[in-house]
């Protein structure tokens, strides 16, 4: 028997209660949808279903108070109780061995498991045509990992799996669901492993739940939308279209919460707003300096103008340089912010007298510092002109209190924050 547990956080005051669980062995009826597109286990007629790790797995709260759990399934290749970790695996037709068949109707699928008045129910919300390489040397998949090696006795590699995370609109109206796969028509030998991710998102619309016996309708878009490489994207100088999260999309994380962008605002014709940010390494490099890149996405699941919603699909900077004439400050295309700030290096920590803030630039840009006490008060300040490549500041300590610091730090639009503890 597979069950799984939740529990939501009542109001303040209340008591907690325990949802119902989801028990494939009486409810199959209400997880057909899972079944069949799952392997049977040995000498039985249905499968034992495992929700998958490694694709990851994100659970949400709709209008309706409803809890929403949103992942792939295993199909499991025993029942017995001595044997519940066993998973099935498949030598499939390329000569890899993949936890799915990736053949019809037999691909890695995202269900959404919503919780009603009555059990649980499922919908399926899309089909991964990837799943996620190995991270230790001779794991399958391994060679087809994007990541570079660690160099360390298992010379273990990021992971780079679909990443499932959700979104939903402040009234709950609507869920939007993202993840990471590759086009495997593109990948070597057209391995389904994901080794040229690019992110993508779908939505869907929750109905008003009227009687705990019936439960609201999920209403999926038929538009999947790829948000990582956009087929209608803004190039014309002084505004290019950036390679940098191309099927790259890796580690990719998305904002809890959504905003509708359209007037009207109903199916078909929705478009959301969706914050993103993608983490990577030009050429996937782990011990290199990571890059964060921040997209304000504009996702039009319906036949929306651009005319109905704020343009506000990526930030980019006034071109004052070249173009001195330049007064846009935003462009309906894909743009990404750096964030240089994750490479910055603060010592020593605890300081006495002084301290130094190493960081590294792609190119020279104004560095702004400024150090807070716990009450939030600016105590220092300090502007320093960065030139590309390594940067040391030093920063003057010595007439501050011993106590804990804030130093936030600026270059150019990208922000972060240190801490730093000063000892005298």
């Amino acid at each position: 028997m597979v069950t799984s547990r939740s529990y939501i956080k009542p109001p303040t005051g209340a008591t907690w209660s325990e949802l119902p669980k989801i028990n494939f062995n009486t409810e199959t009826g209400a997880f057909n949808e899972v079944f069949r597109h799952m392997n049977a286990v040995e000498n039985d007629s249905f499968g034992v279903p495992y929700f998958n790790p490694n694709e990851e797995m994100d659970g949400i709260v709709d209008r309706n108070d409803r809890l929403h759990i949103v992942s792939t399934i295993f199909s499991g290749s025993s029942k017995h109780p001595d044997s519940l970790n066993y998973i099935w695996t498949y030598n499939n037709a390329d000569g890899e061995r993949y936890f799915f068949r990736h053949t019809p109707k037999m691909h890695p699928y995202i269900y959404d498991f919503t919780e009603t008045g009555n059990g649980w129910k499922v919908t399926m919300i899309d089909s991964l045509s990837s799943e996620a390489p190995g991270t230790t040397n001779g794991s399958d998949g391994y060679g087809d990992n994007p990541w570079d090696p660690s160099g360390g006795p298992d010379d273990v590699k990021t992971e780079s799996s679909a990443r499932i995370q959700l979104s939903r609109t402040p009234d709950g109206k609507y869920i939007v669901y993202t993840y990471a796969e590759s086009d495997t028509g593109l990948t070597f030998l057209s391995h389904k492993w994901n080794s040229i991710p690019n992110v993508k998102a779908r939505l869907a619309e929750i109905g008003v739940e009227t009687s705990t016996a019936v439960p609201a309708s999920i209403t999926i878009h038929p538009l999947e939308i790829n948000v990582t490489n956009p087929t209608n994207t803004v190039t014309t100088p002084p505004y290019t279209l950036s390679n940098s999260v191309k099927d790259k999309g890796s580690m990719h994380f998305i904002s809890s919460r959504a905003a509708i962008i359209s007037n009207p605002a109903a199916l078909p014709n929705v478009a959301i707003g969706l914050p993103i940010t993608i983490t990577n390494s030009n050429g996937f490099k782990q011990y290199q300096a990571n890059t964060h890149y921040y997209l304000s996405a504009n996702l039009n699941f319906g036949n929306v103008s651009s005319v109905d919603w704020p343009v506000n699909e990526c930030i980019a900077p006034k071109d004052t340089t070249t173009n001195p004439g330049d007064t846009t400050t935003v462009h309906p295309g894909i743009a990404e912010r750096t964030m240089n700030i994750s490479n910055s290096k603060l010592f020593p920590n605890p300081a006495t007298n002084s301290a130094q803030l190493s960081i590294t630039l792609e190119n020279g840009s104004d560095v702004s510092i400024s150090i807070l006490n716990t009450m939030g008060q600016v105590v220092s300040t300090v502007q320093h002109k960065g030139a590309a490549g390594a940067n040391t500041i030093d920063l003057h300590v010595a007439n501050l209190a011993s106590g804990v610091y804030m130093v936030n730090i600026k270059v150019g639009e990208a922000t972060g924050t240190k801490r730093l503890l000063i000892q005298h």
